[in-house]
């Protein structure tokens, strides 16, 4: 083998190796969260914050989903929901009016329990609480 061509594989291999650093940084940064569906029923066309998750069947649970950030208020889970269950679009509660304690999460790993409360007013929403 040449001079030439020994030059040309060493800075190859760096170039090479560095790519697969950057590749693996970008792949997992990012909020993973696992899903239980314990509403006792089916929730169809579930949305978690502008991610469409699709149909959750009562009792299932999801693979881990990933997301660029995922919003808490007061170190519970934040984000917007909705879901269609029995033909009827329904969404969580905005339980915070003081938004002081609000922050995003851009790495990390949550499990999440998705039920549903009723209001005052016996309307029904989603909720996610810490996993039991």
């Amino acid at each position: 083998m040449s001079k030439f061509n020994k030059r040309l594989i060493e800075p190859f291999i760096i170039i090479i190796i560095i790519s697969i650093v950057l590749i693996s940084f970008v792949n997992f940064k990012g909020v993973q969260v696992k899903l239980y569906n314990n509403t006792g029923k089916d929730i169809d066309s579930l949305i978690i914050g502008e991610t469409l998750i699709g149909n959750l069947k009562k009792g299932d649970t999801t693979d881990f989903i990933k997301f660029k950030k995922f919003r808490f208020d007061s170190g519970f889970p934040y984000e917007d929901l909705s879901g269609t269950v029995n033909g009827n679009r329904i969404h969580d509660l905005k339980w915070s009016w003081c938004a002081s304690e609000r922050s995003y999460e851009s790495n990390g790993e949550y499990i999440f329990d998705m039920i549903t409360k009723e209001d005052n007013e016996g309307n029904t929403y989603l909720h996610l609480v810490k996993h039991q």
